[in-house]
């Protein structure tokens, strides 16, 4: 597998509204291909969304601790 770099700039510019309206988007789809025993927990991550509460799809793409081999994720301050 040849490494992969992603490098996000300027993420703090992203609306928060339009994070959770993506990560809702993202889970909505997963209910749908997910085996029947993880249907409740991604209807309590719905659920908590909507409170604003939990993660998003921002930090599950720029989370260092998802130990995925080869790719590295830097996150940088906007020009």
């Amino acid at each position: 597998m040849t490494p992969s770099r992603f490098v996000f700039t300027n993420v703090a510019s992203l609306s928060r509204d339009a994070v959770r309206s993506a990560t809702e988007l993202e889970l909505r789809a997963k209910l749908k291909r997910c085996h029947p025993s993880n249907v409740p927990h991604l209807e309590q991550q719905l659920e908590l969304l909507r409170y604003g509460i939990g993660d998003t799809l921002l930090n599950w793409i720029i989370d260092p601790t998802l130990g995925l081999d080869g790719v590295k994720v830097v996150v940088r301050a906007g020009v």
